[in-house]
């Protein structure tokens, strides 16, 4: 069960519940659920446009700015954080704090920007079913529950037609890659707005929207409709 609630930072910040236990079959069902509720705890999963994570020599601060991002995250007691524009380059991991960040961005000598990746709390890490990889990680839940959390960040507005669509062709390639038996949290920053007009769209958009629908709303629902 997911219970989503919006962060008064702006992140947005989704609550998972996690059950650590297996089934006891020796228990009475009334002792059963009083253990289980004793031991479940709740994952506080995260989004963060951090805009940058690259230290500047010329910025007027002491601190690495993935130790600002970092201590920002624990104050909020974050779980895991899905980053956007990182702006590193490559794939890499580094240990900050009480997080590991693992990071997908563009190739060496490219210019630096975009960029996603995760702030995961050390001491969950190990509950990991496999490492983070380019825009995804997959976590354990319970013996037989694994969640894949999805990192987004969409091309923007400014960017030529056939890049945005071979994003979105990448994202469901991507999507479609994921066992339909795995819960799927998908955290994003899509740079896009499906407007109000939900008639063609009935089954993925609501009624509350604002504003026109741009080509890059069109282009998420679509991936969403299907």
């Amino acid at each position: 069960m997911y219970n989503c609630t919006n962060h008064h930072t702006g992140s947005a910040v989704a609550r998972v519940t996690k059950d650590r236990a297996a089934r006891p079959n020796h228990l009475p069902s009334t002792v059963e659920n009083q253990l289980r509720r004793r031991i479940r705890q709740l994952l506080t999963i995260a989004q963060w446009n951090v805009r940058t994570l690259l230290d500047r020599e010329a910025a007027d601060r002491p601190e690495r700015r993935t130790a600002l991002v970092a201590m920002k995250l624990a104050k909020y007691n974050i779980d895991i954080a899905a980053l956007c524009e990182t702006r590193f380059s490559e794939s890499g991991n580094l240990n900050d704090l009480k997080y590991s960040f693992f990071w997908s961005g563009k190739a060496e000598g490219e210019r630096r920007e975009a960029g996603v990746g995760f702030a995961i709390k050390k001491d969950i890490i190990t509950e990991l079913t496999e490492m983070p990889r380019p825009m995804t990680m997959r976590l354990s839940l319970s013996k037989d529950n694994v969640a894949t959390i999805t990192s987004v960040y969409a091309k923007t507005m400014t960017n030529p037609d056939e890049n945005k669509e071979a994003f979105y062709n990448q994202l469901a390639s991507v999507l479609n890659s994921i066992p339909r038996t795995h819960k799927l949290l998908l955290i994003e920053d899509f740079n896009a707005r499906i407007g109000r007009e939900n008639d063609k769209w009935p089954l993925v958009m609501g009624k509350h929207g604002i504003g026109k629908c741009n080509s890059n709303g069109e282009l998420l629902l679509a991936l969403s409709s299907n």
